[in-house]
């Protein structure tokens, strides 16, 4: 676990399913970030029956979204400071 960092969606295979654990593991997040996701219903699970899985696609999706939506153009005459 590690904190102040961003999930890499480059961890997860596409084509596998995970579980809220196994995709924590994955991303080196704790297993309540992906479990708040999964309940504030940002993040696609099949929560029909337990364990709830979560397709590696649609998580890849999920991560590259929030990622995109977190950048930000600068205006005319900005800079961003380094």
């Amino acid at each position: 676990m590690s904190r102040n960092r961003r999930a890499d969606w480059r961890r997860i295979k596409g084509k596998y399913s995970y579980t809220v654990e196994e995709a924590a593991r994955a991303l080196n997040l704790h297993r309540n970030t992906v479990r708040n996701w999964v309940r504030r219903g940002g993040l696609p699970a099949m929560t029909g029956s337990r364990p709830h899985l979560i397709l590696g696609s649609v998580l890849i999706e999920f991560l590259k979204a929030r990622r995109l939506a977190l950048k930000r153009k600068c205006g005319v005459g900005e800079l961003y400071c380094l």
